[in-house]
């Protein structure tokens, strides 16, 4: 886990929507959204991720519209997207909830309720054309669609403003290794989100063995 740099850690475990939002204080709902995603073609590997996002109680509490995120925006990182894929997110997040205030309505009645996602698709063709061709007409892979968003929300917030220029060993300890990965990183993605494996390798035939650290 990263220092703490001052910015939120984790969301308030008592929220009440309905006053707190309206008032564009960064809460979201404990219990789950009704109101889902409507499939544009063959998007569904895009809704079924981002409904799993819109889902993740602290996600959606920090990329909330007039969210913690908002102060965290990194323009500056070359690996980000200069808060564009956060800011398209937070909005898509901010019209499911919108939807969502909406009592006493049938299923029928949420199910023409369903939220397009036009603009953050129209983000991902201007940013992530190149490894999602033809998003609308192709099916792609949700496990690398995750991949995508979950970096690309982390580098939007990255607070680390310079990386400094890391040696990276494979002869090194867990700790060591974090440290490695944690003095380029450090946002409320990549604290609540990012982890680290270790891995073995053992020759049979030789019997030399390595260990080596990965972040994901």
């Amino acid at each position: 886990r990263q220092p703490d740099r001052g910015r939120p850690s984790a969301p308030p475990t008592t929220v009440c929507l309905r006053r707190s939002h309206r008032s564009r204080s960064p809460a979201i709902p404990q219990d789950p959204c009704p109101i889902g995603l409507r499939n544009l073609g063959n998007t569904c590997f895009l809704n079924s991720t981002l409904q799993c996002f819109i889902h993740t109680y602290s996600l959606a509490w920090y990329f909330a519209p007039d969210g913690p995120f908002v102060r965290d925006i990194n323009e500056e990182n070359f690996l980000g997207f200069k808060g564009e894929v956060a800011v398209a997110f937070s909005r898509l997040l901010g019209r499911v909830l919108d939807a969502s205030w909406k009592e006493g309505l049938d299923v029928e009645t949420h199910r023409a309720n369903a939220v397009e996602p036009l603009d953050f698709i129209a983000m991902m063709q201007k940013h992530a054309s190149y490894r999602f061709e033809g998003l609308r007409r192709v099916q792609h892979d949700a496990q690398d669609f995750y991949n995508w968003l979950l970096d690309s929300l982390h580098e939007d917030v990255n607070m680390v403003k310079k990386p400094p220029p890391v040696e990276f060993t494979d002869d090194v300890t867990a700790l060591e290794a974090w440290g490695e990965f944690a003095v380029r990183n450090s946002s409320f993605v990549s604290q609540h989100l990012q982890g680290q494996s270790q891995i073995h390798l053992n020759c049979q035939n030789c019997g030399e063995r390595t260990l080596k650290h990965e972040s994901f």
